[in-house]
């Protein structure tokens, strides 16, 4: 019933397996809805107002700048990749994908995605992801 992409994650078939499958209607709306809300958030512009000349700036001063901007970069590069995400979460939705494990082809399940509505992974294939990654970094 699935077939395995170009990035090794098992992929669904169209006719085989109806979109939605497992999913409810108002749950599919639920979870729509809460993308959308996410989708918002990572549009949403960032600005704090505060502008202090970093060359007159007393060196205690320049250091809060330079480590604001430190963050406000990083919290930009963490939207974007948030944005990413919500885009390929509302692809799988049109496509009939959404919901299904992208390693197992397995339903993730309503509550994982209540929880997290841009999930790809199983709690199981998120576990096993996790485990891997610890292994990597231990080997390190």
């Amino acid at each position: 019933m699935n077939d395995i992409t170009a990035s090794g994650h098992a992929a669904r078939r169209g006719p085989a397996a109806p979109p939605h499958d497992y999913l409810t209607p108002a749950e599919l709306n639920q979870l729509r809805d809460q993308i959308h809300a996410l989708r918002d958030f990572a549009l949403q512009r960032d600005e704090d107002g505060t502008e202090i000349d970093a060359d007159t700036a007393d060196p205690s001063d320049r250091a809060t700048i330079e480590e604001d901007t430190r963050r406000a970069k990083a919290y930009a590069a963490h939207k974007r990749a948030l944005l990413v995400s919500v885009e390929a979460a509302l692809e799988r939705l049109h496509s009939g994908d959404y919901g299904y494990c992208m390693e197992t082809g397995e339903p993730i399940g309503f509550q994982r995605l209540a929880a997290n509505p841009i999930a790809t992974l199983s709690i199981e294939a998120q576990e096993r992801l996790e485990r891997r990654r610890r292994t990597i970094s231990v080997a390190e």
